[in-house]
């Protein structure tokens, strides 16, 4: 059974060798003759396809280029409309802001820290303190306020905590801290 492999291989080898050679020696008979009549076809033929191959890429990378700046050209014109048809501004104090964009209100807490030790100060000027209160650190009074835009007071300060007013000493300390906010704020 070995001897009969060997013999397929064999000829298999012996029949791929003639081939390679048949087609070496057509080329180099051919030549002898007519070598310009059959060397400029074949000359001819790669150098239309390679040419081909290279226009038809051009061409494709033409068209992207193309199309890259048509849609380039579009953005550009579709920038400049949205600024011309922006309305003119008006000049009433009260609408300033309408035509503006917003800005995101988010959690609304970035000027709480800041905002909440400017009322503090401000409101410190006017805190009547005397000895007969509770301490600092027993006084827990909670007070809801509305500002206007220049920072005035806008309604009436209303009591958060407690949520009526106490008896006694604690009542004095309420009341004394609606009075500071009505006077400061």
């Amino acid at each position: 059974e070995p001897e009969e492999v060997n013999e397929t291989r064999e000829t298999e080898t012996a029949e791929e060798e003639p081939v390679v050679e048949d087609t070496k020696a057509e080329p180099e008979e051919t030549p002898k003759e007519p070598e310009p009549k059959k060397e400029e076809p074949p000359k001819k033929e790669p150098k239309l396809i390679e040419k081909q191959k290279p226009k038809s890429e051009s061409d494709e990378l033409d068209f992207l280029n193309d199309f890259e700046d048509i849609l380039k050209d579009k953005a550009q014109t579709q920038r400049k409309a949205a600024q011309e048809q922006a309305p003119p501004p008006i000049n009433k104090p009260v609408l300033q802001d309408v035509q503006q964009p917003r800005k995101g209100a988010g959690e609304r807490r970035g000027n709480t820290a800041s905002l909440q030790a400017a009322m503090r100060r401000q409101i410190g000027y006017c805190w009547n303190g005397v000895d007969d209160l509770p301490k600092d650190d027993q006084i827990n009074v909670v007070i809801r306020v509305r500002l206007n835009l220049d920072g005035s007071l806008d309604g009436n300060a209303s009591l958060v905590t407690p949520r009526s007013m106490p008896i006694g000493r604690r009542g004095v300390v309420v009341q004394r801290a609606l009075t500071a906010v009505r006077q400061c704020a």
